[in-house]
């Protein structure tokens, strides 16, 4: 019964660490504030990554520092985008014409869609935060041309 005690309050206490662990792994602060919206160290990591990847650029130290102020000027840039779509009542548009800019993307990476979003899971880039940013430019170049 002893030993039964000892292994669960082990096993515990291993879970207490896992969760402890993954927590401190997962920091994420908010670097700017647009308005009512932020842009967090996650978002600003992931534009700079994405945009290495997409311009097939290295990922090192020099290209992350020159890079940065570009993508974060770009996540700015976005986020005013929403807000004045917001503004003037624009719904982002889900079925845009990102679909067609996606598949030219994905056909220079001899892939299709589903593969593209393969290509930046192996690469670690969220996919869905891209994709999202597309919806916005889009839906923004829509209500310039109205």
């Amino acid at each position: 019964m002893k030993k039964k005690n000892f292994f669960v309050k082990i096993f515990i206490i291993f879970l207490f660490y896992q969760e402890f662990s993954l927590l401190k792994s997962v920091e994420n602060k908010i670097v700017a504030n647009v308005g009512d919206q932020i842009i967090s160290s996650y978002e600003l990591k992931n534009k700079i990554k994405t945009i290495l990847f997409l311009s097939q650029q290295k990922l090192n130290q020099e290209n992350i520092n020159i890079t940065k102020v570009n993508a974060m000027r770009s996540l700015i840039d976005s986020k005013i985008k929403k807000q004045e779509l917001s503004k003037y009542k624009i719904e982002i548009d889900h079925e845009s014409n990102s679909n067609p800019f996606l598949k030219n993307i994905s056909s220079q990476y001899g892939t299709n869609i589903i593969g593209l979003k393969k290509i930046f899971l192996d690469n670690s880039l969220d996919f869905e935060v891209y994709s999202n940013e597309l919806k916005i430019e889009f839906s923004w170049q829509k209500l310039i041309f109205s």
